[in-house]
Parts: structure tokens; C-alpha cells; sequence
């Protein structure tokens, strides 16, 4: 069983996000997930994987958007990311769409 610990709290600043990922390490989890805009601080504090959602939380971005969040999060540190569907393609049946869109991360 593989544990990650997910840090998604867009109120706390960067000092508090430490202290809640030191805290985290306690326990040794596999995975961090943290928004990207912290990937490079956490990096620092840590050798585990790190994972960052992009688009995070309803995918309503648009595909060069997300391509550049991804980019930016593995830049900083991350060595996956996690993506969210993008609303607007699912719920209008564009599947096609939503799968270029996903090939565009590879």
C-alpha cells in the first residue's frame, strides 16, 4: 500500500505549509501532492516524490493553460502531476477532445 499525503489548502502561507509538510513526514508517505506554487520550497525539505494537481479543482482552464501549469510544476520539483478533468470537455461529451488534451502531458 503506497500513502500520499495531499496538501490542496489554498489559505495557508508558505510558512504554514511547511510546518503542516514537516509534520507529514512524520509518518512517511510514499507521495506529496502540493499545489506547484510550493513544489520548489517543499523540494528543498525533502527527497520524496513530489505530485501537483494541475487545474485544481474543476478544470476549466484552457489546454495550453494547463500544458504551461504542468510545466511549471515539473520545473519546480515535481516528478508527476495530477490532472483534473476539464469540465467543459466531459460534460459536453467531447471525449476525443479530452484525450488530445491529456496526450499533450506526455
Amino acid at each position: 500500500m503506497l500513502l500520499e499525503f495531499c496538501q490542496h489548502d489554498y489559505t495557508l502561507n508558505e510558512n504554514e505549509n511547511k510546518e503542516l509538510i514537516l509534520e507529514a513526514l512524520k509518518y512517511k508517505p510514499d507521495y506529496l501532492s502540493v499545489f506547484s506554487y510550493y513544489a520548489k520550497g517543499v523540494s528543498q525539505l525533502t527527497n520524496i516524490p513530489l505530485i501537483c494537481p494541475i487545474d485544481f479543482p474543476i478544470g476549466i482552464s484552457d489546454s495550453k493553460s494547463r500544458l504551461s501549469m504542468g510545466e511549471f510544476a515539473i520545473k519546480n520539483g515535481a516528478r508527476g502531476v495530477d490532472i483534473c478533468f476539464p469540465v467543459q470537455l466531459i460534460g459536453n461529451r467531447k471525449y476525443e477532445k479530452f484525450r488530445e488534451d491529456i496526450k499533450n502531458f506526455s
